[in-house]
């Protein structure tokens, strides 16, 4: 039986769509290339899985949408910090696979092959409220920048078919590499937004 959990934070993610925002999770559309990789890189400030504390950690996952994302069929591996305890890295995957319930419970029917778990060094930079930034996951990396009004102010994409929050910021994450699970990208496409998450 899944533990009670909540997490909350902030998130790079990056995918190879060459435009943006990306059409697949804020419109639910079909990837610009026909097919999408993605990375996403969580850093945890607080979090909790039972009795396990989960802050300070970081986490990541790489997907491949073979199409149109509703149709599902996905390619889906999940990266835990380096520095997890062995229980820290159970609850991480129970959550992250969608066995906790919660937002990836919500997206588990949609995965097709999921690829596994394993532990990664882990880096995640960002300047205040997510301006700019970087994250790595050992063979995938990549940097964000924001795309902005010609007044400075940052994009919003509010309410997006599937994306994370209510409220992401869409950029750019050009020349990064997406390289786990098998999966090989060069990205174009980037985001920033906070969560805030809990189940099941």
């Amino acid at each position: 039986m899944a533990e009670n959990w909540n997490i909350k934070g902030e998130y790079l993610g990056a995918c190879n769509c060459r435009v943006s925002p990306c059409p697949c999770t804020t419109a639910g559309g079909d990837p610009t290339e026909g097919e999408c990789y993605g990375v996403d890189v969580f850093s945890i400030g607080q979090g909790q899985y039972g009795n396990t504390d989960l802050s300070g950690l970081a986490v990541g996952f790489v997907v491949h949408w073979p199409g149109n994302i509703l149709d599902g069929n996905w390619d889906f591996g999940v990266m835990v910090d380096e520095r997890a305890s062995d229980d820290q890295f159970e609850a991480i995957r129970a959550i992250f696979s969608g066995e906790a319930g919660g937002t990836f419970g919500d997206l588990a029917p949609l995965v097709g092959d999921f690829l596994g778990t394993e532990r990664a060094r882990i880096s995640f930079e960002t300047s205040e409220g997510g301006e700019s930034g970087s994250a790595s996951v050992d063979g995938s990396e990549f940097s964000y920048t924001p795309l902005k009004s010609p007044r400075g102010e940052r994009t919003e994409v509010v309410h997006g078919a599937l994306a994370f929050r209510d409220r992401i910021y869409p950029g750019k994450a050009e020349g990064g590499r997406i390289d786990h699970f098998g999966l090989r990208a060069i990205t174009n496409y980037g985001e920033w937004s906070d969560f805030e998450w809990s189940g099941p």
